[in-house]
C-alpha cells in the first residue's frame, strides 16, 4: 500500500493574470502558486517525483522534485492556472500520477496550507475537493526514462578540449519530467532536467570539457558510450618557408622586398621573433604571435650599397641570392673587367702624350 504525504505553502493564490480578452462574456485568466514538501510512505520525495494539480479533470500545472522531500522553491513555484468563472472550484493534486486527499480542501483562488495524503486504490475522503472517480485509473503511471542509443563527438582530445556527448532518450511511461544524467568514471557529472510525452524520444547534448590528462569512461544513464583519452597539447615550433624576394638584381642602393609565410605547427601559442638574415648576419627582427596550427605572413626591406652576390634568408628557411650591381660600372663589364680596362686607357693616354713614370 503506498502512502504519500505532502504539505505545500500556496504563495500567491488567486492574483489575475491578464492573459486573454474575449469579450463581455469572457473571464481573464488567474493563477495560485504552490511550494511545498512531499513524503511517500513517511520517507521524502526522491528526486524526479512530479507533483501536479487538477481542476476538473484537467491538468492546469505540474512541478517535478529537484531536491528530496520538497517541491518547487521561491524561484520556480507550481503554478495552478485558471479563469475567474473558475474560482472555488475544487483542486486536486497528485504525486507521480496517485490522487492525493486534501485536508483542509483546495479551491481554486483560495490559497493556504493543505496537507495531502494518498492510498493506492482508496477512495478519497468526502469534503477533500478532490473531483476524481472513487478508482482512479490503473493504467496511470508516471514518466518511465530510458537512454536507447549515445555518440561521443570525439574519442581523442587535447588538454583545454571540449567534446559533446549526445544521448537518446525514450519516455516508455507517463507524461512527466525526470532528470538525465551524465556520468564520468562511474560519477553524476551533469543533469538535465528532461519533459516527455508517453512514448516521446529526445536527444539530449551534454558539453564536457577536458583538463587533465588520462582517460574518463563516459556514459549517460545506464547506456556506455566509451572512453575519451586525453593527451596533452603540442608544444609551440615555428617554422618558416623559403623567403620570396621582389627582385633577384638590383643596382647598389635599392632596396627588395623580402616575405616569408611562417607557421606554429605545434599545439600552443607562442610569440617569437623571426629574423632577417643577409650574407649571414641579422639585418631585421619581427616578433611574431601565432596559435596552434596557425601562421602569419611577415615582410622586411632591405637594401644593399655593395655590389656582388648577396645571400637572403627569414630564420632557418633556405636562403635566396640578390645580385647587386654597381650603378657606375662601364656597361657590358664586370667589376674586374671595367678596371682593367681603366687601367689600360690610362697607359695608353700617357704613351700618346710622352708621359713616363720619370
Amino acid at each position: 500500500m503506498l502512502l504519500v504525504g505532502l504539505s505545500a505553502i500556496a504563495v500567491g493564490g488567486g492574483v489575475a493574470t491578464a492573459l486573454q480578452d474575449g469579450g463581455p462574456d469572457s473571464a481573464p485568466n488567474y493563477s495560485d502558486t504552490y511550494i511545498g514538501t512531499v513524503e511517500i510512505d513517511g520517507e521524502p520525495a526522491p528526486v524526479g517525483t512530479t507533483v501536479t494539480a487538477e481542476i476538473d479533470g484537467e491538468q492546469r500545472g505540474s512541478i517535478t522534485v529537484e531536491e528530496a522531500g520538497e517541491f518547487g522553491s521561491m524561484d520556480n513555484r507550481l503554478s495552478v492556472s485558471g479563469t475567474a468563472n473558475e474560482t472555488g472550484t475544487p483542486v486536486t493534486f497528485l504525486v507521480d500520477g496517485e490522487e492525493a486527499t486534501a485536508d483542509p480542501a483546495v479551491t481554486f483562488g483560495s490559497g493556504g496550507v493543505v496537507s495531502l495524503t494518498v492510498e493506492k486504490g482508496s477512495t478519497p475522503a468526502s469534503g477533500t475537493g478532490s473531483t476524481a472517480d472513487s478508482d482512479p485509473d490503473p493504467d496511470t503511471t508516471g514518466p518511465d526514462f530510458e537512454v536507447v542509443d549515445g555518440e561521443l563527438s570525439a574519442d581523442t582530445v587535447r588538454v583545454g578540449e571540449r567534446i559533446d556527448v549526445t544521448a537518446t532518450v525514450e519516455n516508455g511511461g507517463g507524461n512527466g519530467t525526470e532528470p538525465v544524467e551524465l556520468l564520468v568514471d562511474g560519477d553524476v557529472d551533469t543533469e538535465r532536467k528532461v519533459t516527455l510525452e508517453e512514448g516521446a524520444a529526445e536527444n539530449v547534448t551534454f558539453e564536457r570539457p577536458f583538463n587533465e590528462t588520462g582517460s574518463a569512461d563516459i556514459a549517460v544513464g545506464d547506456l556506455e558510450l566509451g572512453t575519451v583519452t586525453v593527451r596533452d597539447r603540442a608544444p609551440a615550433a615555428f617554422e618558416v618557408a623559403t623567403a620570396q624576394v621582389s627582385a633577384t638584381e638590383l643596382e647598389a642602393g635599392e632596396s627588395v622586398d623580402v616575405t616569408a609565410t611562417v607557421r606554429n605547427v605545434g599545439e600552443e601559442s607562442k610569440t617569437d621573433t623571426v629574423q632577417l638574415v643577409t650574407d649571414g648576419s641579422v639585418a631585421a627582427e619581427r616578433d611574431v604571435t601565432l596559435d596552434g596550427n596557425e601562421s602569419e605572413t611577415v615582410s622586411f626591406t632591405e637594401s644593399f650599397e655593395r655590389a656582388g652576390e648577396h645571400e637572403i634568408a627569414v630564420g632557418d628557411a633556405d636562403a635566396r641570392t640578390v645580385t647587386v650591381t654597381d650603378e657606375d660600372a662601364v656597361p657590358g663589364f664586370g667589376v674586374a673587367t671595367a678596371i682593367a680596362a681603366l687601367v689600360g686607357a690610362v697607359v695608353g693616354l700617357r704613351a700618346r702624350n710622352g708621359w713616363s713614370d720619370r
